[in-house]
């Protein structure tokens, strides 16, 4: 890791899951989810993990994720500055950002395996996102590293003035995603957040991963990577195709297969 700091961070890690009426998302907890707990846990041991949900998930990987985490049952903003949140997505979206500026830390999707420590980004004391990997600069928030209170968060709950999708449209990550670009030239945000070269959470691209689920490619992890992102969907059936059997019998069958073997 070249990145290094000396401010004492808040070693919280913030999983988000919701569910509403019409989302199309199970209970039944899988392996992928599991992973996703597991490996934070093993590579960062003295993090407090909170999973905050308005439903109990339910079967054996649940049962094993959960005692790595603290349970946070919670009803979520289902609206903001009168703006309706249709998409468990956009529920999550607010609440990672009340979130992260209660409490700082990291927040992660399910999607993602850690394989490293956050503590030196942490110390950065910065808001940290991780680029897509494209020829331009694309911000993704599956990886968020913030300190409490930050600047750079009251900013961006601040744009939900203007929150208009209803669900996957055209608006879909205006907020989430594009609106990172426009942030961080503000100059009094300026010093407070930086993007990441991609190797830090996404050392596969989401533009190509072959690399991830077709060829075992450990060249593509580098010293810095902390995270690596499975980008479940558009890859929900790679991700399910082997058990955890087939897995722990042939690990190198892809990246992918190997790193999840790591922490079965």
């Amino acid at each position: 890791m070249e990145l290094f700091g000396s401010i004492d961070p808040p070693k919280n890690c913030h999983f988000i899951y919701f569910y509403n009426d019409k989302s199309k998302r199970s209970t039944e907890w899988d392996l992928m989810r599991y992973i996703a707990i597991k490996s934070f846990s093993q590579e960062n041991p003295d993090y407090t993990i909170n999973f905050y949900t308005n439903q109990q998930p339910v079967g054996e990987y649940w049962e094993r994720a959960s005692e790595l985490c603290n349970i946070q049952m919670v009803e979520p903003e289902t609206e903001i500055f009168g703006n309706r949140l249709y998409h468990p997505a956009h529920i999550s979206d607010v609440f990672r950002i009340r979130a992260l500026t209660q409490d700082g830390g990291v927040y992660c999707d399910f999607d993602t395996i850690t394989i490293g420590s956050f503590t030196p980004l942490l110390k950065m004391n910065k808001f940290l996102v991780g680029d897509l990997g494209k020829k331009q600069i694309n911000m993704g928030n599956g990886v968020i590293v913030s300190p409490k209170e930050s600047r750079y968060m009251d900013t961006w709950l601040n744009l939900y003035h203007g929150f208009r999708s209803k669900g996957r449209d055209e608006f879909w990550d205006e907020l989430s995603v594009k609106a990172h670009a426009g942030l961080m030239k503000e100059p009094d945000l300026i010093g407070c957040s930086s993007i990441l070269k991609s190797e830090y959470f996404y050392p596969i691209s989401f533009y190509n991963t072959k690399p991830l689920y077709d060829e075992l490619r450990l060249d593509k992890i580098t010293p810095n990577t902390v995270s690596v992102h499975l980008y479940d969907a558009l890859n929900y059936k790679k991700i399910n195709q082997y058990t955890e059997a087939e897995i722990k019998d042939n690990p190198n069958i892809s990246t992918y297969t190997h790193l999840v073997n790591r922490y079965l």
